[in-house]
């Protein structure tokens, strides 16, 4: 298998891990081998935050590699937030000096490891993804197995930006069941490379207006399509000129009954990173949750969406809130007209010609579906 599919393959793994936490272990189990039994550990590192999503020491040796009396020479290099990319035990100290300290003898023998390579990626906050492989080299200090260390660290330097977006995943994804999001990840004309349960779910909800057809999300009207289809170039775009950006769309409902859905489309790789992995986008499918929020989170919402001003969000709100146009423009202090003047710009920016289907739309966005 050639170096390129190598990094596809294990990328594909970490990806599916970002979704499917129990596929961590499957994944560092895949690298291992490649790398000639390495084993090592993969989670996030900062200065006021550490998590491990998958490690495969004993809790006494995780406990020990904290324990200031074996001078982890890794410690500073895992709180710096700048350091960005890989680097080994020969790029902190030769390997005769290396081989003296107590780090080494304490820490690595023990678990029968002569060394070590960290990939670290940032991805803001002050937090890092790291994967921390350590390796089984042989007496005069190559890596065992058929990988050399020259051919290891260029493995992870490709999988260093591909663990930093799994790590942005993971945070951006906890506990979002409960609001009725689901994440995916499709290529730059909407083919799925995978989906979590929920969205999964939301695509094959009846009467929804996006769904999955021969395995590319597609949704139900043509100007819908094209804005998808906007979004999706625009995420994956690649180029120092014209970089990558994210964007969301409103879907209504393609039957009565259906999901009024708000989807999102974000770049998942960036600048320099490897062929392998580029020309991927993350998409967010929310379900308008049924949650109440304060006035000014939903008017930045309306602001986001629908391109609302600050009057017509005002308006929106009060129709919203069961107020008639004219309740409207006493309690802003406005005349009639200006506030028909307002209404005309929602029923354009909604594609609405009713006030009724209008407070309809408001009240899914405000509120969430029943």
């Amino acid at each position: 298998m050639s170096e390129l599919s190598t990094l596809a393959r294990l990328s594909g793994l970490f990806y599916e891990a970002a979704f499917s936490p129990e596929r961590t272990g499957a994944a560092m189990a895949h690298l291992s081998r490649v790398l000639g039994d390495a084993w090592g550990v993969f989670g996030l590192s900062g200065r006021r935050r550490t998590e491990t999503f998958h490690g495969d020491c004993s809790a006494d040796f995780e406990a020990l590699f904290f324990d200031p009396r074996i001078a982890n020479p890794l410690l500073p290099v895992l709180a710096d937030p700048g350091l960005n990319g890989v680097l080994s035990d020969a790029d902190l100290m030769p390997n005769t000096e290396f081989r003296r300290t107590v780090f080494y003898n304490e820490w690595l023998t023990p678990q029968h490891a002569a060394g070590f390579l960290l990939a670290k990626a940032p991805i803001g906050g002050g937090l890092s993804a790291v994967l921390a492989m350590n390796l089984c080299r042989s007496p005069g200090g190559k890596q065992a197995g058929a990988t050399s260390d020259r051919t290891a660290a260029a493995l992870l330097k490709g999988l260093a930006p591909v663990i930093g977006r799994v790590a942005a995943i993971r945070l951006r994804t906890a506990g979002t069941a409960l609001r009725h999001v689901g994440w995916g990840i499709v290529d730059g004309v909407g083919r799925t490379i995978g989906f979590d349960a929920m969205a999964e779910a939301l695509l094959a909800a009846p009467g929804a207006g996006i769904e999955l057809v021969h395995g590319q999300i597609r949704l139900r009207t043509v100007s819908g399509e094209t804005n998808l289809d906007r979004l999706l170039a625009a995420a994956c775009r690649r180029g120092p000129d014209n970089p990558a950006t994210g964007g969301e769309m409103l879907v209504r409902p393609a039957a009565p009954g259906g999901p009024l859905l708000l989807v999102g489309i974000d770049p998942l790789v960036g600048e320099n990173e490897p062929l392998g992995t580029s020309g991927l986008a993350l998409l967010r499918v929310e379900n308008l949750s049924p949650h109440a929020e304060a006035d000014d989170e939903v008017e930045e919402r309306l602001h986001q969406l629908l391109g609302l001003t600050a009057r017509e969000a005002h308006l929106a709100l009060s129709l919203a809130a069961g107020r008639s146009l004219a309740e409207h423009a006493v309690g802003r202090g406005v005349s009639l007209e200006t506030a028909r003047t307002h209404l005309r710009g929602l029923f354009a920016k909604t594609d609405t010609s009713r006030q009724g289907e209008l407070v309809a739309l408001l009240n899914r966005i405000t509120r969430g579906p029943r």
